[in-house]
């Protein structure tokens, strides 16, 4: 049994902010618990991606959100004809795009993987939306009801399609699951996570 790439991407998504923002990030000032944490998706990070990231500086932290964004420098790596059938049958509403690119020019991975990766994120801020705000009101009590039952699942099944596409863009290096035996051996993950 092991971690596969999604709970390292839901990890990401989680706390995107910490990632993402224009601020000066101090990695010594949080609790010993998140700095932990912290280490731990470093860890698996590196795993997956060989990479050497460093969750510890500000650069590195900027240098892990740009690797996401940008599909962990696969931009100008074109897609191969086995990844356009497993996305076509992902996305089987345009099957002449598909053909298009298989016929003339295909596309690249990079290209692919940041509409899809930008996809998922908006659907995962999405049914996020209501977690900071207080529960109290009942107009609100109505509204959330309605989106968690009637819009959250829908999004939910579609940003499980657009995983699937990532793990397809990414490779098969991102479709296996790593042990935490390995992970503690090569990677440094914290055993206080086991």
């Amino acid at each position: 049994m092991g971690i596969p790439y999604i709970i390292l991407l839901y990890r990401f998504l989680e706390n995107e902010s910490i990632f993402a923002d224009d601020w000066e990030y101090d990695y010594s000032v949080y609790p010993w618990e998140i700095r932990a944490e912290l280490k731990g998706f470093q860890a698996i990070l590196n795993a997956f991606t060989g990479g050497k990231y460093n969750i510890t500086t500000n650069g590195g932290r900027r240098k892990i959100w740009n690797a996401f964004m940008t599909g962990f420098g696969r931009g100008q790596i074109k897609c191969t004809d086995e990844q356009l059938d497993r996305l076509k049958e992902l996305f089987p509403y345009r099957p002449d795009i598909f053909e298009y690119w298989r016929q003339h020019e295909k596309p690249t991975v990079g290209a692919l993987y940041e509409v899809v990766f930008a996809t998922l994120v908006h659907g995962f801020r999405y049914i996020t939306l209501f977690n900071h705000y207080p529960q109290g009101s009942v107009p609100f009590k109505i509204i959330e009801i309605f989106k968690t039952k009637e819009i959250d699942n829908h999004i939910d099944d579609m940003d499980d399609t657009f995983i699937h596409a990532i793990l397809i863009l990414l490779g098969s290096d991102f479709e296996r699951k790593i042990g935490r035996a390995e992970l503690i051996q090569k990677y440094g993950y914290p055993k206080v996570l086991d």
